[in-house]
């Protein structure tokens, strides 16, 4: 069985998650849509779903071929009760196959960066946020947000902008606008390739460095930790010992 992996844009690969899910001896059959692969015909050897963010927006992103496809299987795992995680602007494509709905963030702004993110009370008591703060810094590349929630939904955290930066659906599809696999290197490179986008955030990339050389130790402590619970408690581990 495998983890079937949905990545969108060459720059937004598995990260960290994807190495803490390798650690857990899971398989990635990860689908590099933006390279020409399309999705599996159907949910033959798949165990779990993975949507990874992108650049581009969404509406951009559901002209694309393999979109339909793509939500088809979602809704067939969700129905299916198969864990499935969204990351970035794959949580909006995610919760949009599930009958919810995206639109600007607050205010029409542009959030890339680091923002203070707020555990909402259903945030408190979700075992995959066990051990997270109520109040966190998280690293953002956002100008939508999920406005609607799919059925059967519950938003987790948010910042002052985006009130549903995480969300859960049922007991095993979830949602993370925040980009938990990012690390120091991934971020200066974003900042890099994609400076007119920060540039009209108003941020420039020396200070997105600094914000990210203050921030980044405890989001990644914090980070590491939200994706081993995910290996932990949402999927079954081949690693796992069991009495």
């Amino acid at each position: 069985m495998s983890i079937l992996v949905f990545e969108h844009e060459r720059e937004c690969g598995p990260g960290r998650l994807g190495d803490v899910l390798l650690r857990y001896g899971h398989r990635l059959n990860v689908r590099r849509l933006w390279a020409g692969d399309g999705p599996p015909p159907d949910l033959d050897d798949v165990e779990a779903l993975v949507l990874l963010g992108a650049f581009a927006g969404t509406a951009s992103l559901l002209s694309a071929p393999w979109s339909k496809s793509q939500a088809a299987l979602v809704r067939e795992a969700h129905d299916r009760q198969m864990p499935i995680v969204g990351v970035g602007s794959g949580s909006l494509l995610l919760a949009l196959a599930l009958g919810g709905a995206v639109g600007p963030l607050a205010d029409a702004a542009v959030e890339i960066g680091w923002r203070e993110s707020k555990l909402a009370f259903a945030g408190t008591v979700d075992a995959i946020l066990t051990g997270q703060p109520w109040r966190s810094m998280q690293f953002v590349w956002l100008s939508e947000q999920v406005t609607k929630l799919p059925p059967d939904s519950a938003a987790l955290a948010g910042t002052k902008q985006c009130r549903t930066l995480a969300w859960r659906a049922r007991v095993r599809t979830y949602g993370f606008g925040q980009h938990i696999g990012a690390d120091a290197a991934s971020i200066a490179q974003w900042s890099s390739l994609r400076g007119r986008e920060r540039q009209a955030a108003g941020l420039s990339h020396e200070q997105l460095l600094a914000e990210t050389a203050r921030w980044i130790p405890e989001f990644d402590r914090l980070s590491e930790r939200l994706c081993r619970c995910i290996a932990d408690y949402l999927l079954a581990s081949p690693m796992r010992q069991y009495a």
